[in-house]
């Protein structure tokens, strides 16, 4: 008898260990998917407040991910971002020579550059539950406009090469060209304006005890955007040199 009761407690322990490591494992995983779904709605959470607050201070909605899920798609009501301005005052010289007669056309203006980001290009800000980790996404600065004002010329004429309404137009287009091309060689204009943005958005994600990670994604579109780029409309005011150049 006391045999039979020895060979059926055997199989009954086994059957209990099982029995219980199979509920440890059940609650082992309920417990960690509760912990995940907690932590998923509570980046949730993180991200659509960020998104609002990204939209009132920046008038841009960013495309925001989740775990490789988006959550929200990109709307952009403005299709520019400026970030920062920047003012100078920029001079050209402009001469042609003929028979050994020049003529020159000196023209002065002051400058305001509009620096920032083309919307056109994605904003994407991903978050990674796990690790807690904010990816942001964005294009590269670029001059969005470049705006001159109180353009003034002096001019002077060869003793047989007077200076014409052509050589004024091409000294006013030399101008413009030069301006630009010296803008979009100065780095700081466009570190200035990448700076301006990765403080923003993190100061909008400080909360959230997440660490922030800025990627810029590599453009096929020109550093400048020409098309946006108006210049003042008024006719420089034009001062004739007193004494032709020889």
């Amino acid at each position: 008898m006391e045999k039979q009761r020895s060979a059926w407690r055997t199989p009954l322990v086994i059957l209990s260990v099982a029995v219980g490591l199979c509920l440890l494992i059940a609650v082992g995983s309920l417990a960690s998917v509760w912990l995940f779904r907690s932590s998923t709605r509570e980046t949730e959470r993180i991200a659509t407040a960020f998104a609002r607050r990204v939209l009132k201070v920046l008038n841009v909605a960013p495309e925001i991910i989740i775990d490789r899920t988006t959550l929200l798609q990109e709307h952009a009501p403005t299709l520019e971002l400026i970030s920062s301005k920047h003012h100078a005052r920029h001079s050209v010289d402009w001469n042609s020579t003929w028979l050994k007669s020049t003529k020159q056309i000196t023209v002065t203006g002051e400058l305001t550059a509009s620096i920032g980001f083309d919307l056109r290009e994605p904003l994407r800000v991903e978050f990674d539950t796990a690790t807690r980790t904010v990816t942001i996404t964005h294009p590269a600065p670029r001059l969005l406009a470049l705006e001159v004002e109180k353009l003034q010329s002096s001019e002077g004429s060869g003793w047989w090469n007077s200076v014409t309404d052509a050589d004024r137009s091409e000294a006013l287009s030399r101008f413009t060209a030069d301006a630009r091309a010296t803008l979009l060689k100065n780095p700081t204009l466009l570190a200035n304006a990448r700076t301006h943005l990765h403080t923003q958005l993190s100061t909008l994600l400080e909360k959230s005890g997440m660490k922030v990670v800025f990627h810029e994604e590599e453009s096929a579109l020109p550093l400048e955007k020409a098309e946006s780029a108006p210049l003042a409309e008024s006719t420089p005011e034009s001062t004739p040199l007193p004494t032709p150049l020889p």
